[in-house]
């Protein structure tokens, strides 16, 4: 019966809550975040499948990766970040800190832009001393 009136009434709940929440912002926040605070497993559960994880995925991989990210190795402090292929449906891969998860997005998850930034770098550090007594000059 509930779920019958929700999609019934839908454009008409939605605009409801949406005015709600702009004419009382500060209940709207406490709202949420009491909600966030109650809730976190669910939620956190509902942002990986959209990734395509699942949390016993994670912890799969966390075993994996002895509980560090695969690109750099750090042993993870926080939450990581589940790395996934930019595909419909997401595909998992690994996971990574916050750090080489964002040096990917940064490179547009593209191998080639990767491979470019390494060379650069592996170009700068065996031409250092080189480098440096030019700028001395």
């Amino acid at each position: 019966m509930h779920r019958q009136y929700y999609e019934k009434n839908f454009a008409r709940i939605i605009q409801t809550t949406t005015q709600w929440n702009k004419d009382n912002p500060e209940k709207h926040r406490k709202y949420s975040q009491k909600y966030r605070d109650n809730n976190l497993d669910k939620l956190r559960r509902a942002r990986l499948k959209k990734l395509g994880w699942t949390l016993e995925r994670v912890e799969q991989k966390l075993v994996e990766q002895n509980n560090s990210c695969k690109i750099c190795k750090e042993i993870f402090t926080g939450i990581p970040c589940a790395d996934h292929k930019h595909a419909d449906p997401p595909k998992p891969r690994s996971l990574l800190c916050h750090n080489c998860n964002r040096a990917l997005g940064m490179l547009k998850d593209n191998p080639e832009l990767c491979k470019a930034a390494a060379d650069y770098l592996e170009e700068w550090s065996k031409d250092e001393t080189r480098h440096d007594s030019k700028s001395k000059e």
